[in-house]
């Protein structure tokens, strides 16, 4: 898998920002073969994965845990009061369902989902 320059992609990023349309449609362009030269998504370049980058910039696909146990022992342990929350209720309510499902899927929320786990945490010890 062939390196990304950090430096390159930055300045072709900033690009991206002229007010020549020709200019930031060709920086554009680059920045995304750069990216897919590396066999990566601008995904992978944005979201990471806990900041745990290799040396060449990026991580390729492959890299990524897809199995849902491994993803949700991995979610529950670094967030045992959502996870908790999740599981009482996934059996009741459709949005608990897609929580865990999302969790399974992408081994975490988004932080819209967590904040509305947090709200549910909170009604709970309010009411108790």
């Amino acid at each position: 898998m062939p390196d990304i320059d950090p430096s390159r992609l930055a300045k072709l990023c900033e690009m991206m920002a002229s007010p020549h349309d020709g200019e930031a449609l060709t920086a554009a362009r680059k920045a995304n073969e750069l990216i897919r030269g590396a066999g990566l998504t601008w995904t992978d370049i944005v979201m990471g994965s806990n900041n745990e980058r290799p040396s060449q910039g990026g991580r390729s696909r492959e890299h990524y845990e897809t199995d849902p146990d491994v993803l949700w022992e991995k979610f529950e342990a670094s967030h045992p009061g959502q996870a908790a929350w999740i599981l009482r209720h996934s059996d009741s309510f459709d949005f608990a369902r897609s929580l865990r499902d999302s969790v399974l899927k992408w081994g975490r929320l988004t932080p819209k989902q967590a904040a509305a786990v947090e709200r549910g945490i909170a009604r709970e010890r309010a009411w108790a």
